[in-house]
């Protein structure tokens, strides 16, 4: 009975993992901490991660029928959020200079502001993401929501880790103002790319 739990627990787990670990989410988070505390990004994710996971294991099979009709327009939704970052980031890049640079650098968010924004963007991004369907199907296939849940949150708060040292990796490492336009470019194009299997699957039929 353990053995089979733990069999259980270890496949949601791993599935969730690699999934989080090449999704949008995960890239928000990069992002996040590529110019903000990684400590405080990644308490206000795992936060939003937990939250979206009492959602999705308190939805389970129940209304799935339902939420199918709504599911591709909040991923339309989360799609044109990461894309109108990328698009913010891109022009702000292109026209920031050093004067307004030290500016932005006096009044930097507090520890909590840096929490919320990461729990409110994570969480939003999260509704109708691929990890979020697959949990609510795991609690439907295994009938054991509370194995469900603990493997989901340990997933994906462990990618939530990975990404937010990749961010820190990656702001301590880049020059600023390249870093500000990569990290805007790959969230538009995970935004369009969103968007795109978001209407019409059959694009990328492997994901």
């Amino acid at each position: 009975m353990i053995d089979s739990l733990l069999e259980q627990g270890a496949l949601v787990f791993g599935i969730l993992f690699a999934f989080e670990l090449v999704d949008r989410t995960n890239f928000g988070v990069i992002a996040l901490s590529a110019r903000h505390p990684p400590n405080e990004v990644w308490l206000g994710a795992s936060l939003a991660f937990v939250a979206s996971t009492i959602l999705s294991v308190a939805i389970g099979v129940v209304a799935i029928s339902f939420l199918a009709h709504y599911l591709v327009w909040v991923k339309v939704a989360g799609g044109l959020i990461l894309g109108v970052f990328g698009v913010r980031g891109l022009l702000h890049g292109s026209g920031v200079d050093e004067e307004k640079t030290e500016r932005e650098h006096d009044v930097p968010l507090t520890r909590s502001q840096v929490r919320a924004l990461a729990f409110g963007l994570i969480l939003f991004l999260e509704m109708g993401d691929n990890t979020q369907i697959l949990t609510i199907l795991f609690v439907a296939s295994t009938g054991d929501p509370l194995l469900v849940f603990v493997a989901a949150v340990l997933a994906l708060v462990s990618v939530a880790a990975i990404g937010s040292r990749s961010g820190e990796f990656l702001r301590t490492r880049v020059p600023a103002e390249r870093l500000e336009r990569i990290l805007a470019g790959l969230l538009l194009l995970i935004g369009i790319l969103t968007v795109l299997l978001a209407l019409d699957p059959r694009l990328l039929p492997f994901l």
